[in-house]
């Protein structure tokens, strides 16, 4: 029963250790990506990202303000999903996930192509929150969202492939436009195929109890041979 004992705090110790990873992992990642003018910082769990469940809806924080007071910064949301597989909602907020009341975007189930947000005076920092929820079942539904604010002559995106490279146009009327955003991290909103993550746990769980209850049958069978063999003749 010692080895049983010893089996038992090993295994737990592992799925400890593997807990805190998963905790690690899960972790918001934030970004700034920066032009010669506007700012973006974007905030998102990826791991939740990438391991979806139909109807639970999925944050992503990203603030827009600018270096500049003057004019106004236009906001829009792209979307390479084909299929009606996401559905999106966009709110303003007064902080960082904070009263996030002022609807920007109704929940819409997302096509390709780009949605305009509106407009914010670049004088501000606005928070915005982009909620995403998966309405199929389909464990290959995947999408790329990118966040992208228009201003003093500059696209900056964040969140989808390209993000932190200049935008079309060059410099721009009223602003440079020479140099492209700088990003300090990857590119992000990435919502690829779901439940993989929820399966290798599930897995995991199951073989933990498999090589338990083999390790519980042997100490069984070991104790009645002891039992056998030292009992009278």
């Amino acid at each position: 029963m010692k080895g049983l004992r010893m089996i038992a705090v090993l295994l737990g110790v592992g799925l400890i250790g593997l807990s805190a990873s998963a905790a690690a992992a899960q972790a918001p990642v934030r970004e700034v990506i920066t032009g010669q003018v506007l700012r973006l910082v974007s905030v998102q769990d990826r791991d939740a990202m990438q391991s979806m469940d139909p109807g639970e809806p999925v944050a992503w924080d990203v603030q827009v303000s600018a270096s500049r007071s003057d004019g106004e910064i236009d906001l829009s949301l792209t979307s390479d999903e084909p299929d009606d597989a996401f559905r999106v909602q966009v709110s303003a907020c007064t902080g960082e996930g904070v009263d996030c009341g002022e609807q920007l975007l109704a929940p819409t189930v997302v096509h390709a192509g780009t949605i305009e947000l509106g407009t914010q005076p670049a004088a501000d920092a606005v928070w915005y929150r982009i909620s995403t929820e998966l309405v199929t079942p389909d464990p290959e539904a995947s999408t790329l969202l990118t966040f992208t604010a228009n201003g003093h002559g500059e696209d900056v995106s964040a969140g989808g492939p390209g993000a932190g490279e200049p935008g079309a146009g060059g410099p721009g009327a009223d602003g440079p436009g020479a140099g492209g955003p700088v990003s300090d991290g990857g590119s992000g909103a990435d919502l690829p195929s779901t439940g993989v993550v929820v399966s290798f746990l599930v897995l995991l769980v199951a073989g933990v109890l498999v090589l338990l209850g083999s390790a519980l049958r042997s100490a069984r069978r070991s104790g009645s041979r002891s039992g056998t063999v030292g009992g009278p003749s």
